[in-house]
């Protein structure tokens, strides 16, 4: 942690404290490796929306502009998840200690069922 050294205006002041979320090392190549998926999947709607725009110009018919049109939306809606997905970050999942074991009722019902499938689901649990 650490603090606004801007925000201190004296010691009965409210401080403002930013907290920095723990990072992991291998955080940064695991960031990289995700960011590789969102550029790509980029680059090839984009190949693909200029080849289909070649298709669509040669063809100049009202219903091949409107699949254009809803394809590049789609394409934009591609652009506006990559981006806001770009800076996720994980949180640092710290080890608390394991709460205290509880017990735990299982019930089997049973009607007429031969012993073998009973034994053989109560093994199972």
């Amino acid at each position: 942690m650490r603090e606004n050294p801007r925000l201190l205006l004296g010691p009965a002041s409210p401080r403002l404290v930013v907290v920095e979320p723990a990072g992991n090392p291998g955080e940064p190549a695991r960031r990289r490796e995700a960011r590789i998926f969102p550029l790509v999947a980029l680059v090839l709607g984009l190949a693909y929306l200029i080849w289909l725009g070649r298709l669509v110009l040669a063809s100049r018919g009202s219903p091949d502009i409107l699949f254009f049109a809803a394809e590049s939306l789609s394409y934009l809606l591609l652009c506006l998840l990559s981006y806001s997905t770009w800076r996720l970050r994980s949180p640092c999942l710290a080890n608390p200690e394991s709460p205290p074991r509880l017990s735990v009722d299982i019930l089997v019902p049973c009607c007429g069922e031969p012993l073998e499938i009973i034994q053989t689901t109560l093994k199972a649990i």
